[in-house]
């Protein structure tokens, strides 16, 4: 919606600014910060009482289920962040050259991401302990000792687990006497492992990570990072801090009403929070709309909304989620080894049909406030028909194949199931990529950019959170270009 900058200034107090930002998820935050850390007045708005957009996290009866998609998956992600002000470990105040984190060549001498870290029954090659040992003066000796104090910490069982569940990793550095190099170089991979503050990281947590780097080849179904203790919410955390300390401003509880159009070029924005009765305006040189495409049909005049239409039909729908809380010790698939299925889009994927897949999330293997100990958390997801949303019948039965789905994967789950719960969402059922992308303007609208995982974007493809932080990455460079 068009709104005449005339009736605005009437009815709220007029404030200027470079960019306004619609949306505080992931493509937002991180054009923000980028435009803030280049000196430019950035003001960004959104509806929601945190930030964090689909990286969103939600607590049932113990376990968080993180109902967003997994921050660390594309491999242009840590350059969007350190452009943000954030190391590629969602930390705002740590360098991302003193993490634990090289590229490096492996045994067979391919070029690639090395996650240095010492995993318990390998032995790091070479060029690794090279990269150690010239990037962060670690020597090959401390490197020895961290794989020690790992070993021991895959050695605990379930029950020692959770006995060391309010156990910091301070606390078990002075317990365990571990001389300060080798204490330095854990809290180091603490923080690569998304832990905000390493000191007061459980040591739990951090167990049940390295239980997964340790799992048997065929069972390690889960890459480094996709999973932080810190949750999804730890790269929001970061972001934030990085837009304030460089003078950005963020007002949550605030609804984008309508762009405010002057001779076809967007001057400003119409907004109003929860506890103002009246509408305010905010004067802008740019708007980035950081936010899915169905929230942008209500900012945008109806004239100008072809190019969302077009790609929306037929593939932009509603979803259900679920989420299963089981008692794994009941299932036997889950009583082997430390398992984690689809931490990545299409790995361990059971798919029903288009926009339908069930994914598995193994408890052990996450931090302890993911789910309980011998508990298993189960996230599906479904497409629903385009009237679903309003259709109980549709809701019932993509339920119940759900249910199905799961009962072949793991026999025996669903009379394990300790409880359910279902979630809506008016977001996209499917594969961004199968809803059709977006240009990176709106055409017919100056001073309009988008930014979300949908943009087509230049160069190499992306998806998911990769995808969402280069759109606003991309978004922030253009506006700073011009």
């Amino acid at each position: 919606m068009s709104l005449p900058t005339w009736l605005l200034k009437r009815r709220g107090a007029s404030r200027d600014t470079d960019v306004i930002v619609v949306g505080a998820g992931l493509s937002g935050l991180v054009c923000a910060a980028v435009l803030a850390r280049a000196g430019k007045r950035v003001v960004v708005v959104d509806r929601a009482r945190r930030p964090g957009g689909r990286l969103k996290t939600a607590q049932f009866q113990g376990y968080a289920v993180d109902l967003g998609p997994v921050v660390w998956e594309a491999p242009d992600l840590p350059e969007s962040l350190k452009l943000a002000g954030v190391a590629d470990t969602a930390l705002a105040d740590i360098d991302v050259r003193t993490q634990l984190r090289v590229a490096a060549t492996d045994e067979e001498g391919h070029l690639g991401k090395v996650v240095p870290l010492p995993v318990p029954g390998a032995v790091p090659s070479p060029a690794t302990l090279d990269a150690v040992r010239s990037l962060y003066g670690i020597p090959p000796r401390v490197f020895a000792g961290m794989g020690d104090q790992y070993a021991t910490l895959s050695a605990l069982g379930d029950e020692e687990i959770a006995a060391e569940r309010d156990t910091t990793l301070s606390e078990w550095i002075l317990r365990e006497e571990i001389e300060k190099p080798v204490a330095n170089a854990l809290l180091r991979s603490a923080m690569l492992l998304g832990s905000q503050n390493p000191e007061a990281a459980s040591i739990a947590a951090l167990e049940r990570r390295v239980r997964v780097l340790g799992a048997d080849p065929v069972h390690r179904l889960v890459s480094f990072g996709d999973a932080p203790i810190a949750g999804a919410q730890g790269v929001i955390g970061a972001l934030v801090d990085s837009l304030l300390e460089a003078g950005g401003e963020l007002r949550l509880g605030t609804q984008a009403v309508g762009l405010a159009l002057e001779e076809g070029r967007c001057v400003g924005l119409a907004v109003c929070r929860e506890e103002q009765p009246f509408l305010e305006a905010i004067e802008s040189k740019a708007v980035v709309l950081a936010m899915p495409r169905h929230d942008c049909l209500d900012l945008i005049p109806g004239e100008a909304q072809d190019f969302l239409q077009g790609t929306v039909a037929g593939n932009l729908g509603h979803s259900l989620g679920v989420a299963w809380g089981i008692k794994a010790s009941d299932v036997e698939a889950l009583a082997d080894a430390p398992v984690v299925l689809d931490a990545v889009p299409g790995s361990g994927d059971l798919s029903l049909s288009a926009g339908e897949r069930l994914s598995l999330f193994r408890a052990s293997a996450l931090a302890p406030r993911v789910a309980p100990p011998g508990r298993a958390l189960v996230l599906g997801r479904a497409a629903l028909p385009a009237a679903g949303i309003r259709d109980a019948a549709a809701i019932e039965g993509t339920g119940e194949r759900l249910r199905a789905a799961l009962e072949l994967m793991l026999p025996g789950a669903s009379a394990s199931i300790e409880w359910e719960h279902h979630w809506l969402a008016d977001e996209d059922g499917a594969d961004p990529l199968l809803a059709g992308t977006l240009p990176e303007t709106v055409p017919g609208i100056g001073g309009v950019r988008l930014a979300n995982a949908e943009v087509r974007l230049p160069g190499m493809p992306s998806t998911g959170s990769g995808a969402a932080a280069r759109a606003g990455r991309l978004a922030a460079e253009r506006i700073l270009a011009e």
